[in-house]
């Protein structure tokens, strides 16, 4: 159980339909990692320009899963 506390991004750890997204470098096969595939365990730098949080939360492998959230709780709601 201790391998999963810590800081998660839940549309991404839930919804992913890969454990790889964008990145312009690797043409969107880079790998997933904190946030996603394991928790965040240092709180140093959630925040600001150059923090986990901002930074991920403009990727467009976080906007699509939260897209893929927003729609399956939509179309569960009346279930």
């Amino acid at each position: 159980m201790e391998e999963t506390r810590g800081l998660w991004c839940y549309p991404c750890a839930l919804m992913k339909c890969s454990d790889y997204g964008g990145g312009k470098a690797t043409g969107g096969s880079q790998e997933m990692g904190v946030l996603v595939n394991k928790p965040l365990m240092h709180f140093k730098k959630l925040f600001g320009k150059d923090g986990y949080i901002n930074k991920h939360k403009a990727t467009r492998f976080h906007i699509t899963n939260l897209e893929r959230m927003e729609e399956f709780l939509k179309r569960t709601e009346n279930v």
